[in-house]
């Protein structure tokens, strides 16, 4: 296509109208154009109504997003943070994914902006794109290593800091095989301050024995406009329609007569046609169920035993006594293990009365609270080795 005679508005106006479809040479034509349109693709990255439009209108702030990264807008910086805020809220992952390079292409003068970022908010979703952001700089700048590392290790040891976020920073830490800090790690594990569903020590061990890799999200993004990448999204739109088109069979199933015309168009009877291939769906689907099902129960529990375990250990190390979860570990695993009629001839208070004879609540409520998480995790601890037992809280 010719777009030299088009003005910088009709030659901008193609990214809402051409879908996902523009290439290579959409993209040297807008290399040339740069300085006229860059205030232009600012304009429509900070409008939230371009966010919201319908059909394909969406891919207007797609475009314009990839656009500013490459090319490298110093000027940008308060239109992709922008970008990080409504591509979260109206669920365009194709922003989410070009995000963190974006930053990296307008360079390190966008460090302090995500500092202030991460440090201020607790939307874990939008925080992982700007630790990847930070990240992306940290290897493209050695110099800012340093500062990046303390700002890091400053929110670990930040007792506001979500223990999730902490999570993610100790494994990109481990990721990068900085075995120098495991016993910061074991610390915060120690004390309770790091989401276990998030990661857990054991697998802070194994990333450390893995050949160390810098946490970077890198997508090189000019690869968005090249043949390949757009046959490959045309695919997955195909395979997409066929998705939502075999779901509303399914969803129609019984309001289809065999004898009918298959919905699909063919011309053959719904029989002859799309019905072997939704019943053979249906099967697959119950079996899907039950086995998903299981798991789901299974990691129920297991999401509830994690938890427990943060707030346990929080609680004790509130008394300086971290040290005690190890025997509450310990006695729960050792009355799961006994039979039925040791653990009823000892008791429920065989197994916790010796820790608590150590404890020291301030109030009653403080009591109640231990409790309450003490015996959800004596009760996942029950149904994962015995199979039964009310986990729920």
């Amino acid at each position: 296509m010719s777009y030299e005679r088009l003005t910088d508005k009709e030659f901008l106006d193609l990214i809402f109208s051409k879908g996902d479809k523009l290439g290579e040479d959409f993209l040297k034509e807008a290399r040339k154009r740069r300085d006229s349109i860059l205030p232009y693709l600012r304009d429509i990255v900070l409008d939230e109504r371009n966010y919201q439009r319908e059909d394909e209108g969406f891919w207007g702030v797609v475009h314009a997003v990839h656009l500013l990264g490459i090319l490298e807008d110093k000027e940008g910086i308060e239109a992709l943070f922008s970008a990080l805020e409504y591509s979260d809220k109206y669920n365009i992952s194709w922003i989410w994914e070009a995000l963190p390079e974006c930053f990296l292409r307008i360079g390190k003068t966008s460090l302090p902006k995500l500092m202030e970022y991460l440090k201020n908010n607790n939307d874990i979703p939008k925080n992982l794109t700007v630790m990847e952001s930070i990240w992306n700089l940290y290897e493209r700048f050695p110099e800012e290593r340093l500062h990046i590392e303390k700002f890091f290790l400053n929110l670990l040891n930040d007792a506001s800091v979500d223990p999730e976020i902490k999570g993610y920073i100790i494994a990109d830490f481990a990721k990068m095989g900085r075995s120098d800090l495991k016993p910061l790690f074991d610390r915060l594990f120690e004390r309770g301050e790091i989401d276990l569903k998030t990661v857990t020590p054991n697998d802070i061990d194994n990333f450390l024995k893995q050949r160390p890799e810098m946490p970077t999200f890198i997508v090189e993004i000019e690869k968005f406009y090249s043949k390949e990448a757009i046959e490959e999204r045309q695919e997955r739109w195909r395979e997409e329609k066929e998705l939502e088109f075999i779901d509303f069979l399914l969803e129609n199933y019984n309001k289809i007569g065999r004898n009918e015309p298959c919905p699909c168009g063919s011309g053959k009877k719904f029989k002859k046609c799309h019905l072997p291939i939704i019943e053979a769906k249906r099967r697959e689907l119950a079996e899907t169920r039950e086995r998903l099902n299981k798991l789901m129960e299974n990691a129920a529990v297991i999401s509830v035993l994690k938890e427990t375990e943060m707030k346990m250990r929080q609680i004790l190390a509130k008394q300086d006594k971290a040290y005690l979860f190890k025997e509450i570990e310990k006695n729960i695993i050792e009355a799961a293990r006994a039979s039925n009629e040791e653990f009823i001839e000892r008791g429920m208070s065989y197994y916790l009365q010796p820790i608590f004879d150590k404890l020291e609540f301030q109030n009653e409520n403080e009591a109640e609270e231990f409790s309450g998480f003490l015996m959800d995790y004596w009760n996942a601890i029950i149904y994962l080795y015995k199979g039964f037992g009310d986990y729920s809280h």
